[in-house]
C-alpha cells in the first residue's frame, strides 16, 4: 500500500479515531486505555513521519528525473 493511496489515509484516519476513543475512555478512568494510549500516540507520530518522508523522497525522485 502506497502512502499516497486513499486506503493509507483511511487507515490513518482509523488510527486517529482509535486514539480519540482511548482518550475519551481514559477520562472515565479505564485503566486498560491508559496502557495503550501512549503506544497509539507514538504509532500515529511514526506513521505520519513515514508518510511525509516517503512523499518527500517521491518528490525528489520525480524532480531529479524531470531535470535529467
Amino acid at each position: 500500500m502506497s502512502v499516497t493511496e486513499r486506503e493509507f489515509l483511511e487507515q490513518l484516519h482509523e488510527l486517529n479515531h482509535k486514539i480519540n476513543f482511548v482518550k475519551e475512555q481514559s477520562f472515565q478512568d479505564a485503566r486498560s486505555c491508559l496502557d495503550v494510549r501512549d503506544t497509539l500516540e507514538k504509532l500515529k507520530i511514526k506513521v505520519t513521519f513515514f508518510r511525509v518522508f516517503v512523499i518527500t523522497i517521491i518528490v525528489i525522485i520525480v524532480t531529479s528525473l524531470c531535470l535529467s
